[in-house]
């Protein structure tokens, strides 16, 4: 197995395997089943939850190697009966699954593109990949998403980090985000963790409106 998660309401356990593929138990009982993913190994995953017409319930995005493009593995809620049921949607993401004829920042030429780690924070509003390939590569973009009965995502841009000496980006690996904390004015406030190739760790601030309070609200 290549990663393996639970879902925050400890109802589903996510595994990827090596190769293609991955499967998801149900915690009462364990009872499991396998999904492909068309030959491609998974490249990045992170679980979240949906707040839509029929209540919360678990998501898990998924990237695949060689693939600018994300899944969204719909799963019902924690309580529901039944065995394993997934409905798969695509999450659109602006700009970022653009195809590019640039080289890469170490001079070699390259058209494909990936997604090497991706950070989804507990509110499900922020959404952090790292990229793999192309003029960006190494390249970390954020996203404002939406959860509710289908996941939407708006792009809010690109950072990465140059050596202090050449000039040239050091790629981006892998990426984390803090528990959000609430903070006055309805406002969610977290910290997105970024490892880069070099050893170096960036910590960027994140603050944004509570989904809680704008779904109340509503």
């Amino acid at each position: 197995m290549m990663d393996v998660k639970f879902s925050a309401c400890g109802g589903y356990l996510f595994a990827a395997f090596a190769g293609e593929g991955f499967a998801i138990w149900r915690a009462d009982g364990w009872r499991s089943k396998r999904f492909g993913t068309g030959g491609r190994e998974i490249s990045a995953s992170a679980f979240g939850v949906t707040r839509g017409s029929k209540g919360d319930a678990p998501v898990i995005l998924i990237a695949m190697k060689e693939s600018m493009a994300i899944s969204c593995v719909h799963l019902p809620a924690r309580e529901s009966d039944g065995d394993v049921d997934a409905h798969v949607l695509p999450l659109e993401l602006p700009e970022a699954g653009e195809r590019e004829s640039s080289s890469n920042t170490d001079g070699t030429s390259s058209s494909t593109r990936d997604i090497v780690d991706m950070a989804w924070d507990a509110s499900c509003s922020r959404l952090a990949i790292v990229l793999r390939g192309g003029a960006k590569n190494g390249v970390v973009a954020t996203y404002a998403t939406r959860a509710g009965d289908i996941v939407g995502a708006s792009l809010i841009g690109y950072f990465d980090l140059k050596d202090a000496s050449t000039g040239a980006r050091v790629p981006a690996r892998a990426v984390r985000a803090s528990a959000p904390r609430r903070s006055a004015h309805g406002k969610l406030t977290a910290t997105l963790a970024v490892a880069f190739e070099n050893g170096d760790l960036a910590r960027v601030p994140m603050s944004f409106a509570d989904p809680s309070v704008a779904s109340a609200a509503s």
